[in-house]
C-alpha cells in the first residue's frame, strides 16, 4: 500500500478552481478508501493460507471421513471455498474501483452543472465531461485501468464472472470464458485508476477560477 501512497504523492498538481476541492476532499477520501479495501483482501489472504494449512494439517491426522466413501475431499473442499471467496472479494474490489470513479464523475458533473438524463450511466456522464473540458478520456493517464475494473465489476454483476461481449471486444478475452479475477493485476488497476482520477482532477484545472459571491 505504501507503493500506492508514494505514486500518488508524485503525481503532477496544478493550482487553483475547482481542482483544489477535489484534490483537498474528494480524491483523497476515495483513493485511501481503494487502498484500505485492497490491505484488507491480502490480509484475509495470509490469514486464509495460515488457516487452510492448520486445517490441512489436522486432517491428515485424523481418520477418513466415512462420507470419504461418497468422493467427500474436506480438504479440497476447503480449498475450494476460499479460492472462491478470493474470487469474490477482488471481483467485488473492481466493483468498488469502478464505482469510486464513477462518483467522481457525477460529483463533477453535478459541480459544473453539466445536463445529464434523470439516471445517468458511466458513458453518459463521461461523455458529459469530456465535451465541457474538449478531451477524451483516452488520452489521460491510468484511464485503462479504470476501464478494466468498470469491465471486470461489471461481469461479475451481470455475467457470472464470464467474459461479457464488451469486455471481449476490449481485451480480446474469448466470450463466455471464466474470470479468475484472483489473477488480475489488482494493485496495477489500481495505480491505474488513481492515476486517471487525477488527472482527470487536475485537467478541472483549465476551467475559470470560481469566484466567490460578490466577486469581482
Amino acid at each position: 500500500m505504501s507503493d500506492l501512497n508514494e505514486q500518488r504523492k508524485s503525481l503532477p498538481i496544478g493550482p487553483g478552481g475547482h481542482a483544489d476541492f477535489y484534490r483537498m476532499t474528494i480524491l483523497p477520501l476515495e483513493t485511501e478508501k481503494l487502498d484500505r479495501l485492497r490491505a484488507a483482501i491480502l490480509k484475509w489472504q495470509v490469514i486464509s493460507a495460515e488457516e487452510f494449512e492448520h486445517f490441512r494439517q489436522r486432517s491428515e491426522g485424523q481418520p477418513a471421513s466415512p462420507m470419504a466413501d461418497y468422493g467427500y475431499d474436506p480438504v479440497g473442499d476447503e480449498a475450494f471455498m476460499l479460492g472462491q471467496t478470493e474470487r469474490v472479494m477482488w471481483a467485488s474490489f473492481a466493483v468498488a474501483i469502478a464505482s469510486a470513479v464513477e462518483r467522481l464523475f457525477g460529483s463533477i458533473c453535478g459541480t459544473l452543472e453539466l445536463k445529464l438524463p434523470a439516471k445517468p450511466n458511466w458513458g453518459q456522464k463521461k461523455g458529459a465531461i469530456e465535451n465541457k473540458l474538449g478531451i477524451d478520456f483516452a488520452s489521460l493517464d491510468g484511464f485503462s485501468g479504470a476501464t478494466l475494473a468498470r469491465l471486470l465489476g461489471n461481469d461479475f454483476k451481470h455475467n457470472s464472472c464470464t467474459v461479457g461481449s464488451e469486455f471481449s471486444s476490449y481485451s480480446g478475452r474469448q466470450i463466455g470464458l471464466e474470470i479468475e479475477y484472483e489473477k488480475e493485476q489488482w494493485e496495477a488497476i489500481l495505480c491505474d485508476a488513481i492515476s486517471f482520477m487525477c488527472a482527470l482532477v487536475n485537467r478541472l484545472d483549465s476551467l475559470p477560477t470560481p469566484q466567490p459571491e460578490g466577486g469581482a
